[in-house]
């Protein structure tokens, strides 16, 4: 049988009718790069794959994944060029590995979908935890702590509908792909969604170096809702007002204050790591 796969490196420059733009005008796609994000995401049923760009490195690898993964379906869109082509792709310091991926982007929900879910569960003691990111911009920081909050089961994840980090190649590279595990909700109001929260059963508790308590403290609860802040200025004052506890992630006087993704990390290993001893 021939192969559908279709080779094509004659130009290290994409054709624009073809590659960056859909036959039915949709433009609401993103480049996915690196071979761990791209696998992820061709896993994800919730996505759409409009094209799949690869080296010839990467192609029996490809074609095995596809194979063993049901999606066979997807080798007619395969495309194989030289590297310079992914240059036309991501911005010069991307790490591609060779390997690109044009996907529809992940639909966010609102946080009245979120409220609606949260309702629904009965019993308290199967509540979620939840993630609320208070206005971080830096799509590494944000893709780490997805990240982090994916390894840890914080897969409910808030992100500010101002000034937050949107969807992009760097901040879903940054995330190792682990976006595809989350669900990612926008609030339009941040205190107004705490305090629904606290009615349901959550405990709000806001990461903050002025914290009283240590990261310790946490383990006493349940039904956390977890709020981080930006690099720079933290959980803004009123968003902390709400928050039930502050806590600090405690250091060495040496250290003025850890990276936000950092601090989450720990913050979120103490919260999964008391939940299973």
């Amino acid at each position: 049988m021939k192969s559908q796969f279709n080779p094509s490196n004659k130009s290290s420059k994409p054709n624009n009718n073809k590659i960056f733009f859909e036959p039915n005008g949709e433009k609401d796609f993103i480049w996915i790069g690196g071979k761990n994000p791209c696998f992820l995401a061709l896993k994800n049923q919730k996505r759409k794959i409009f094209e799949i760009i690869t080296n010839k490195n990467n192609l029996e690898d490809l074609k095995s994944f596809l194979d063993k993964n049901s999606l066979k379906h997807l080798e007619k869109i395969v495309r194989v060029h030289e590297n310079t082509f992914f240059q036309n792709i991501f911005h010069q310091d991307f790490v591609h590995q060779g390997i690109a991926v044009r996907a529809s982007k992940i639909e966010f929900k609102n946080q009245f979908d979120l409220l609606e879910e949260l309702n629904l569960i009965e019993d308290k003691n199967l509540l979620p935890d939840v993630l609320i990111l208070d206005q971080i911009t830096d799509p590494q920081n944000v893709g780490a702590i997805i990240r982090s909050a994916v390894a840890f089961n914080f897969k409910k994840i808030i992100f500010c509908e101002f000034n937050s980090a949107k969807e992009t190649s760097s901040l879903i590279k940054a995330s190792a792909g682990n976006i595809e595990f989350a669900e990612i909700f926008v609030a339009t109001n941040i205190n107004n969604l705490l305090e629904k929260l606290k009615k349901i059963g959550y405990w709000c508790i806001g990461l903050a170096g002025e914290g009283v308590e240590n990261e310790k403290k946490i383990a006493e609860y349940k039904n956390i809702a977890l709020v981080v802040g930006s690099e720079g200025a933290g959980i803004r004052n009123l968003v902390k007002k709400n928050c039930d506890l502050l806590v600090r992630i405690e250091t060495n006087n040496e250290v003025e204050s850890l990276n936000v993704s950092v601090a989450t990390a720990i913050a979120l290993n103490e919260i999964y790591r008391n939940k299973n001893v």
